[in-house]
């Protein structure tokens, strides 16, 4: 404090204290300083974000995308491109596979009808990546809503996204594949390789490593759990 105020107009530090009755009153940003953030806030203030945003996630390891928490988006990413893919699979899908049936109901799912459900609840994870999607009827979709479903639905969750990726691989484009499907997937799932999303137990692997985890995370957060379609 004493060595700021002793070389603020040589060494010209961003900012000193200054004193009332020997106590500290306030804080004093040098004039050059000033004109400085004044002609470059933007980059300053994103500079000052990235840093809050690394040690509030150093501080909550636990917690995904802690950036869209603090700073979410005020309206949600079109699902027009998941849509359009799982579309492309599922009417091509073989009769009596798991892709044309809900994972929630075991119902025959209408390819020209579906919503896209995510599975761990959109306000928790805050994307949407085609991992955590699933197609299923409307009614259904908008009976479960945030809820967190009973940790049985991982395994169907894991079957259907196994076939779906068998029959996507040769079905969707290849800018497709790489950006919506084998990247986030191999990722986000932490999958030991591109070759693992493709061998059904290392997916089924993946998500029981990666969303049982998130589905009593978000559940100790406060989402209702243990949603069981009717």
């Amino acid at each position: 404090m004493e060595l700021s105020n002793a070389l603020f107009a040589e060494r010209k530090p961003l900012y000193t204290f200054y004193f009332d009755d020997n106590a500290p009153r306030g804080i004093y940003i040098h004039h050059e300083w000033l004109a400085y953030l004044y002609e470059h806030h933007g980059m300053a203030r994103r500079w000052a974000l990235w840093e809050w945003l690394q040690y509030m996630q150093g501080c909550n390891p636990a917690v995904p995308n802690v950036a869209a928490k603090l700073l979410p988006e005020t309206e949600r990413k079109p699902l027009d491109k998941p849509r359009s893919i799982f579309a492309t699979v599922l009417n091509e899908a073989p009769a009596g596979s798991n892709l044309t049936r809900c994972i929630y109901t075991r119902q025959p799912l209408d390819t020209d009808d579906f919503a896209l459900d995510h599975f761990i609840p959109w306000s928790f994870v805050t994307h949407n990546q085609m991992w955590n999607l699933v197609p299923a009827p409307p009614a259904v979709n908008q009976e479960k809503l945030i809820q967190i479903p009973k940790l049985k639905y991982v395994e169907r969750l894991s079957q259907f996204h196994s076939e779906f990726v068998e029959h996507a691989r040769r079905l969707v484009s290849e800018d497709d594949w790489e950006r919506y499907i084998k990247i986030p997937y191999v990722a986000d799932l932490r999958l030991p390789s591109a070759e693992a999303l493709q061998d059904p137990q290392e997916l089924q692997q993946g998500y029981r490593r990666t969303v049982r985890p998130l589905l009593e995370l978000a559940k100790s957060n406060g989402f209702p759990g243990d949603w069981s379609a009717a």
